[in-house]
């Protein structure tokens, strides 16, 4: 596997599984922010948190990407670096 394609898997893998926990540390500050600077509001409902099973999508899903190029960059030799070596005589 090439190293661009592998680097890009790596880092949207990885943004996958961190957008449900970006997305509730977002929806917390939204709230506490609005709870501290409003003092006659008791409860806010800033948004809908995600559903269990879409920050299952998520997390599997961006664990496959990386997985997979940890996996093929492992078994598949760069053979780029030999390419176009001259040869010694």
């Amino acid at each position: 596997m090439k190293s661009g394609i592998a680097i890009a898997l790596i880092v949207c893998g990885t943004l996958l599984v961190i957008t449900p926990a970006v997305y509730d540390y977002m929806l917390l500050r939204n709230v506490s922010n609005v709870l501290l600077s409003r003092t006659d509001m008791r409860t806010v409902t800033s948004g809908e948190p995600l559903s269990s099973m879409y920050r299952f999508v998520c997390w599997s899903f961006g664990a496959i990407m990386i997985g997979v190029a940890i996996l093929r960059s492992l078994k598949s030799p760069q053979t780029s670096a030999l390419v176009g070596r001259p040869t010694s005589a």
